[in-house]
């Protein structure tokens, strides 16, 4: 369904910490289930509280239920309309009478965890098909989440994502779109605003590499170029390309 104009005039932040939202498919269904902690918002009397599961610009909603002010109890479905690995999730407090709409606390980009047989495709860059003409791949950074795409028409593709010589020859070249993505959010994933560009944040720092600002010629980004290099020395991908193509040889 498309999304509602509402009001957002004083809203409040809700803690991502207070958070916990869990998605699990069965079929073409999808549940959402947790609970979100309110104890540290003030709110009025009459409120409710929804969640939005989205991908691009569609979008689900499911009401939540507060027998107690301080939590929201979350559990509802809806009909899968992407890979369960891509949603995101939009959590808003809402007024009732007399400013009816009005939202009175949010958080968004809200990473759900996955339940079942989907926590095994749950990981910090999501995997789905898409129709890519006769592109192989393609990295989508159109939205809050990075995305790589696999072309539809390839048979097993998540298995084909997978396979060590698509990762090597595949996988630098994603990080280096994931670091022109992340370049103009890194002030937001600082912050902790932006939970997706914070854990890609990390993911760099972990290579020893420290983003930095946008300074002189839109082409510049050094630190992404250093990113890739000590991703590729740290997985050694020639060095495993070199190998399987010897033992090959060996046959």
């Amino acid at each position: 369904m498309p999304a509602k104009s509402l009001n957002f005039t004083n809203r409040a932040k809700i803690d991502r910490q207070k958070i916990d939202l869990r998605l699990a498919q069965s079929g073409n269904t999808i549940k959402v289930l947790g609970h979100v902690d309110l104890s540290d918002i003030t709110l009025p009397k009459q409120f409710s509280v929804v969640v939005e599961i989205y991908r691009q610009t569609y979008r689900e909603r499911v009401h939540a239920t507060t027998v107690v002010p301080t939590r929201a109890e979350v559990n509802g479905e809806f009909e899968a309309f992407a890979a369960i690995e891509t949603l995101l999730c939009v959590v808003k407090v809402l007024s009732e009478e007399p400013d009816v709409g009005k939202i009175l606390a949010w958080a968004e980009g809200i990473r759900p965890s996955l339940e079942g047989a989907a926590s095994g495709s749950e990981s910090l860059l999501p995997t789905e098909s898409a129709d890519l003409g006769q592109l192989i791949w393609r990295l989508d950074v159109s939205e809050d989440l990075p995305i790589l795409q696999i072309n539809s028409a390839i048979e097993s593709w998540r298995e084909f994502a997978r396979e060590p010589r698509f990762q090597w020859l595949v996988m630098p070249e994603v990080l280096r779109g994931i670091g022109w993505w992340l370049s103009p959010r890194l002030d937001d994933a600082e912050s902790g605003s932006d939970p997706t560009a914070r854990e890609w944040l990390d993911f760099i720092r972990s290579l020893g590499v420290e983003p930095t600002d946008f300074e002189g010629s839109e082409t510049e980004r050094p630190w992404i170029d250093q990113a890739v290099s000590e991703f590729t020395a740290k997985n050694g991908f020639v060095d495993k390309l070199l190998d399987e193509m010897s033992e090959g040889a060996d046959l």
